[in-house]
This record gives structure tokens, sequence and C-alpha cells, in this order.
């Protein structure tokens, strides 16, 4: 509305309301020419737009945090982003202002992190199971050199994956206890919910043994629980991937 863009939370609130207008997991589809998103006076959007937006707003939060606009960046990517996945995240940063940019992979960031805390003799591996991608990085710390040994992981497994597989057992359930089986064209906003309400359910899960989640759609209303014994099996085909 008003041409604003909104990101992060506030982006994933207003999603609940016009799903439509919600873009997620872009990072996934860099490089692929894909349009994400078309705005209402036709601009196309893909992935690379998308990142020029969300570089634009983290400028834009370091200058009111630090009072000072940044001249350079150090950009975090998957692990096996391609040559033109790399190429595009150095375009959008060129896009927002910013051609002074370093790459770093995001486990063998995590990897220096840590060994700037912990130790300063090490062999370091570092699993990151992101939103939407998994990435490894096995990284040698002697002394003062590091030496990255291999790096590696796979762009279509992350947190997204599981949260989906609690998405459809949500919807199964609810299915199976109202008869009744929502039209995603006609109940957009209602999916929107489901998956958000799938995501609170994945976090919920990792520190307690079960969850609800109650779910309503025309008057048609059930309250269903999760066991993480359950869940467990249920990604154990996703957990064999990593």
């Amino acid at each position: 509305e008003n041409g604003e863009i909104l990101v992060g939370d506030e982006a994933i609130h207003a999603g609940l309301v016009e799903p439509s207008r919600l873009v997620t997991s872009s990072k996934r589809k860099m490089g692929t020419g894909e349009i994400l998103y078309r705005g209402d006076d036709g601009t196309e959007y893909g992935a690379r737009a998308i990142a020029k937006i969300l570089i634009e707003r983290c400028l834009v939060d370091i200058e009111r945090a630090t009072d000072e606009i940044p001249s350079a960046l150090a950009i975090t990517i998957p692990a096996n982003f391609t040559d033109q996945q790399r190429r595009e995240v150095l375009e959008a940063a060129k896009a927002a202002g910013v051609s002074d940019v370093m790459l770093a992979q995001e486990p063998t960031a995590a990897a220096m992190a840590f060994n700037g805390r912990r130790c300063t003799d090490a062999l370091v591996g570092v699993v990151d199971l992101g939103a939407g991608t998994l990435d490894v990085s096995i990284v040698r710390f002697d002394g003062d050199d590091r030496t990255v040994v291999t790096t590696g992981g796979e762009r279509h497994l992350g947190g997204e994956d599981y949260t989906r597989l609690i998405e459809a057992t949500l919807l199964e359930q609810y299915t199976k206890s109202t008869g009744y089986t929502p039209d995603p064209d006609e109940h957009a906003p209602w999916y929107a919910e489901l998956a958000q309400r799938a995501e609170t359910a994945k976090l919920a899960l990792s520190t307690r043994e079960k969850v609800t989640a109650s779910l309503s759609c025309v008057g048609k209303a059930a309250t269903i629980t999760l066991q993480r014994s359950d869940f467990e099996r249920a990604a154990a085909p996703l957990n064999n991937r990593l």
C-alpha cells in the first residue's frame, strides 16, 4: 500500500492478510531468472531485485544504529552458490549503492566466529541448516592461519521443508476432523495463517514433547495435537539428507 515495502516480521504479518504479496525463500531462486512477484504497476521482481531490497533495508538499519553510512559490506551466502548466483548477489549490492562487497560462505563465517571465541588451534566443522539451504564447512585453524578444508551443501533443503511437513500434517488432521478442506484460492489467508501455525509448532517442538494448534475456517473448527515423536518419524527422510 502507498508503495511501501515491508521486510521481515512486518512482511510476514502483512502476508497473513494478503498472501499473494508475500515473497519468501527468494535465496533459493537466485540465478534462476524466475519472477517471484509482479507489482500492481507491472514491475517484475526476481531474486536479485528482492536481494537489492533486503540490502537497502540493512543499510538503513545500520545507519539508524550507528549514525554512519556503510561504504562496504560483508554478505554471507550458501556454500554451494554458483558463480552466477554470486554475481547476482554482487549486482544486487551494487544496485543498492554498495560496490565494495566481500562474499563469505555462511558456515565458514560461522566457523570464523566460533574460533574467535573459543580456541586458536582446531579443526572446526559447521553444519548450517538455514531456512532454505543446508551448508557445511570444515575449517582448520593453526595459530593465525585459517584454511577452508572443504565446503558443501544442498540448495533445496532447509527449515522451510520441515515447516511444510508440519503444514501438510495440520491440513490432513484438520480435514480428517472436520470433513472439510478449504479451497486454496478462496481461502488464501487461511493457508497463510496455516503456514505460520506450522512454523510456530516447529519451533515449539524443539523444546516440548507436544504442541496443539487450533484451526477454524467457515465455522468448522478443530484442535490438533502434534507429538514430537510423530514429527521426528515423518521428518526422517529429510534428516537422512543431512
